[in-house]
């Protein structure tokens, strides 16, 4: 059994996606898997993930008839997950090599924390950094009332809790993140951010 799931919900993300998968396929930490769900593309990210994780048996491929949605492909990828810890990895998203490592041991040795998250940078297609999002590590319950406090495609969570509350409510189309952070502060568990 694989500590770590990391699940990607990919949407015609041909341009971008097997730049993700490849960020996954070189981090220092090795104890994972990564399911990879192409949600009803109608470019050719099925054939950009084929590509991109070949014949390595920690990815699975899963595919969706028809477009369902982030939340739904979500849930769909952690039904299948079979690690203790779910790692969050967007199609148009690149990880640094020690974010997996550095997360779990977080986690191992934060036993309270249910969901640890990261600052992130954005980037331009030639590789350029332009901006970043720096989001407090202990967010208090004003920062959470202004809007999510935490960056949902670097989040690693417990898959226990996750799932003890419902995962991701289907219902939403873009907040499905900020939604379920909701729900798990309401129910007891604590969110915080890695600088």
């Amino acid at each position: 059994m694989p500590r770590v799931s990391v699940i990607i919900a990919a949407y015609n993300a041909e341009r971008e996606i097997e730049e993700a998968i490849s960020s996954i396929a070189c981090q220092t930490f090795t104890d994972w898997e990564c399911i990879v769900c192409d949600d009803g593309s109608t470019d050719n990210t099925e054939q950009a993930i084929r590509r991109a994780i070949r014949d390595d048996p920690r990815f699975t491929l899963l595919k969706n008839v028809e477009n369902s949605g982030h939340a739904k492909t979500r849930n769909r990828c952690i039904d299948s997950a079979r690690g203790e810890y779910i790692a969050i990895q967007d199609a148009d998203d690149v990880s640094v090599d020690s974010r997996l490592e550095e997360q779990v041991s977080f986690l191992d040795d934060h036993p309270n924390v249910s969901v640890v998250s990261a600052w992130t940078e954005f980037f331009g297609e030639d590789g350029k950094v332009w901006g970043e999002i720096r989001p407090p590590e202990e967010p208090t319950l004003r920062d959470w009332a202004k809007g999510s406090s935490m960056v949902h495609a670097a989040a690693m969570m417990r898959k226990s809790d996750l799932v003890s509350i419902g995962s991701y409510d289907e219902r939403y189309f873009r907040l499905e993140d900020y939604d379920l952070w909701l729900r798990m502060l309401a129910g007891g568990f604590k969110l915080v951010t890695m600088p």
